[in-house]
């Protein structure tokens, strides 16, 4: 070759021996016995020698094993908060456990005074009962004037705000059926000053008109509560009937309650003076008496209004006192206490689960 140089490219590092051998242009002088020689070495890059490799490897092991011990020194940190945070919890708990025993042994203290207290008071209720109980006539003696005859008698509470009363004057006898305002004690209280009156003015004062006898119950019902600091109007609504056996009538007075008469399955209904006994709406009340001719077999109802406006059946209505006539009817020819187990089925069949809104009180009798 003329060139008097030569290019090797990316040899590979190592040892090297570079011979060159020397000839005239025409090659008749060559010097093959004796090339020149020219010895070299490549040394490999910095990254390429063991020693950098091994620094890497060292680096890369020593940011792994700091990483972990970074990661294991932060969990700790926060596994030591949280072990903190729940032992704040924990105490937290139990200083809530501990004020939520101490107020459950406080309401189970308040529990048993009101436990004593309803004791107390429901014991007071049932003597309030015998006391009632003591004041109504009792139903022996109504069998022994008109032995076809029931009082069906249901109070909503211990005591009741309905009551029946009668009194028999000479071959008179005076019979009612009354609804005080209210019920419970408050409507038993009122039913004790009705059963006073009535005694004083029929049994005391021989009073048998029925008109006569409410005006005077309605002044005395009035008096009793002149006093009384309540906004409220006390009073009732009832039904009183005078039967002559002499000349066989019946004299009918009412107070928004009626008469219901059936006569050889007729049915007659009296309406009452639409004034209620003792209200203050009305000062100077009259009430109007009616006086009917009666026969063997009239049967006479008087009822409050606890039986037809009760709910239940199937929509939660009313019974209604449409439906207590047609049942009346249906079972007039009855005897009186079968009559009597006929309305208390058909009102437990109609309540099923409800509640009983209020007193009921039904009287029948048979002439």
């Amino acid at each position: 070759s003329v060139s008097r140089s030569s290019s090797f490219k990316k040899l590979p590092p190592g040892q090297y021996k570079f011979t060159v051998y020397a000839c005239s242009k025409d090659e008749e002088i060559c010097g093959d016995k004796t090339p020149s020689t020219f010895s070299f070495t490549i040394s490999p890059a910095f990254w390429q020698e063991i020693w950098f490799i091994i620094l890497m490897i060292l680096i890369v092991v020593a940011t792994i094993v700091l990483f972990i011990k970074y990661r294991e020194r932060k969990l700790k940190a926060e596994r030591e908060l949280l072990e903190e945070k729940v032992k704040e919890r924990t105490q937290e708990v139990v200083d809530k456990n501990k004020e939520l025993e101490i107020i459950n042994l406080e309401i189970a203290n308040k529990n048993e005074v009101i436990q004593q207290k309803n004791a107390d008071l429901n014991s007071s209720i049932r003597y309030a009962l015998t006391i009632q109980k003591a004041s109504f006539p009792s139903i022996q003696e109504l069998k022994e004037t008109i032995p076809d005859s029931f009082v069906y008698h249901l109070p909503r509470d211990i005591v009741s705000g309905d009551f029946y009363w009668y009194r028999k004057v000479g071959r008179k006898f005076i019979i009612t059926c009354a609804d005080c305002t209210g019920h419970g004690v408050p409507g038993a209280l009122t039913s004790m000053i009705g059963i006073a009156l009535l005694n004083e003015i029929v049994g005391g004062n021989k009073i048998t008109d029925p008109g006569e006898i409410l005006r005077l119950l309605d002044q005395g019902i009035l008096k009793a509560f002149e006093n009384s600091e309540s906004g409220t109007n006390d009073g009732m609504d009832l039904s009183l009937i005078t039967i002559d056996f002499e000349s066989q009538t019946l004299e009918y007075a009412g107070a928004y309650r009626p008469l219901v008469m059936i006569r050889k399955g007729k049915l007659t209904e009296y309406k009452a003076t639409k004034m209620s006994i003792g209200f203050k709406d009305v000062i100077h009340k009259t009430f109007d008496t009616t006086t009917l001719a009666i026969e063997n077999g009239d049967c006479f109802y008087m009822f409050s209004d606890g039986y037809p406006d009760q709910f239940g059946g199937e929509k939660n209505k009313k019974f209604k006192t449409k439906v207590m006539k047609e049942m009346l009817v249906e079972s007039c020819d009855l005897p009186m206490s079968d009559q009597m187990t006929n309305i208390d089925n058909r009102l437990t069949s109609w309540m099923g689960d409800a509640e009983q809104v209020d007193d009921v009180l039904i009287v029948g009798l048979r002439y």
